[in-house]
């Protein structure tokens, strides 16, 4: 979709009997577009950063839901609601979607 995009990596993260969480990659999806969205700090008793972007990504068949985990540009991303998808309401095509994802970091630790 984007011919200088970046290549994100899609996991499932699933639960076992114990409660310990797995990551399994679902695919890889050529082509997205990452977009910063924001950055914020909270200083309520502890440093910590949210950081948000949104990714828009080509029409794929590879599943993403809102538990699953992003990887691109060397950072993990958490899935942040359901991605939408765009649909042309006369002619039906479908461009792609946009994923929103979130990651949190302890204030001294580095972007």
């Amino acid at each position: 979709m984007y011919p200088f995009g970046v290549t994100v990596e899609v996991f499932n993260t699933t639960r076992d009997q114990h409660g310990d969480r797995t990551r399994t990659l679902v695919g890889e999806i050529p082509g997205c577009a990452p977009a910063p969205e924001s950055s914020v700090e909270d200083n309520d008793n502890r440093a910590q950063v949210v950081v948000t972007t949104s990714v828009y990504v080509p029409p794929t068949a590879v599943p993403i839901t809102g538990q699953s985990v992003l990887r691109f540009d060397g950072r993990e991303w958490e899935v942040d609601g359901d991605p939408e998808w765009w649909r042309h309401p006369w002619t039906g095509w479908t461009p792609g979607g946009v994923v929103r994802v979130r990651r949190v970091r302890e204030g001294d630790q580095p972007s």
